[in-house]
C-alpha cells in the first residue's frame, strides 16, 4: 500500500516541481523589472545627494531668485536678509531670517525673525510641498479693519467669501506641526476708532496626528 501511494504522488510532486522552475526561470519581464527597480533607486539617490551636498548648502546664492519667485507669486515686496539650509537626519531644514513684508503702500506689513521649516519626504510622494514642521519665531503682525470694514492682514485684504483662501488653509491643516513663539499681534479697528489693541508673547502650537488635529496656546494681554 505504501509503494501504491508513492507513485500516486509522483505526478503531482513533479508537476509542483515544474511550476516552481517555471516561476523561478528569469524571464525578460522581470529582468526589465529589476532593471528599473536600480534605476529608479540610484536615481533617487543621486538626487538626494545633489540635493544634499550641492544644493543645500549654497542655498544662500540663489536667495535672490527665490525672493524675486516669492514676490511675484505674492504679488508684495518681500525681503529676506539671510537662507541657510542644511540636511540632519532624513529631512532637509530652511531657515530665513529676518523675512519681511511690504504692503501695496511700501510699509512693512509682517516682519518675522525666523522662519524654519523641515521638509517632509512625503513631498515627492503627494508632488507638493509638505512640511514636518513649520516654526514661526517672534512674529509682528497688524490685523487692521479699515473704515470701509475691510479686514486686512498683512497687507492683505481678505475678502468676505472664505473661498478664496481654503487652499491656503487647507495646506497649513496638512502639516504635521506648525509653531508660533514669541508673537506679537496688533489689532486696530479705524472704523469705530478704538484703541489698538496688542497681544504679546503669544505662543501658539498645532499638531496633526492624521486624525485630528491638537491646539495648545497661551497669550498675555498688554
Amino acid at each position: 500500500m505504501q509503494t501504491v501511494a508513492s507513485t500516486n504522488n509522483a505526478p503531482r510532486k513533479r508537476w509542483l516541481r515544474f511550476a516552481l522552475q517555471a516561476l523561478l526561470r528569469p524571464r525578460p519581464v522581470w529582468r526589465w523589472v529589476e532593471r528599473g527597480a536600480w534605476t529608479t533607486f540610484f536615481l533617487l539617490a543621486l538626487f538626494f545627494l545633489t540635493v544634499r551636498h550641492a544644493v543645500l548648502p549654497n542655498v544662500e546664492r540663489y536667495r535672490s531668485e527665490i525672493v524675486a519667485a516669492a514676490t511675484q507669486g505674492l504679488g508684495m515686496r518681500i525681503e529676506v536678509n539671510a537662507i541657510r539650509a542644511d540636511w540632519r537626519g532624513l529631512r532637509p531644514h530652511i531657515e530665513l531670517n529676518d523675512l519681511r513684508v511690504y504692503d501695496a503702500q511700501n510699509h512693512e506689513a509682517l516682519r518675522i525673525p525666523s522662519v524654519t521649516a523641515v521638509i517632509s519626504l512625503r513631498s515627492l510622494l503627494v508632488r507638493e510641498l509638505r512640511l514636518q514642521s513649520l516654526q514661526v519665531d517672534g512674529l509682528r503682525l497688524q490685523v487692521r479693519r479699515d473704515a470701509q470694514g475691510r479686514i486686512i492682514v498683512a497687507g492683505i485684504v481678505l475678502e468676505n467669501t472664505a473661498a478664496d483662501h481654503g487652499s491656503l488653509t487647507d495646506w497649513v491643516l496638512a502639516q504635521r506641526e506648525f509653531r508660533v513663539s514669541n508673537a506679537e499681534i496688533e489689532w486696530v479697528d479705524e472704523l469705530r476708532r478704538a484703541p489698538a489693541l496688542r497681544l504679546r508673547d503669544l505662543n501658539f502650537r498645532m499638531t496633526n496626528a492624521g486624525e485630528g488635529h491638537r491646539v495648545q496656546g497661551a497669550r498675555e494681554e498688554h
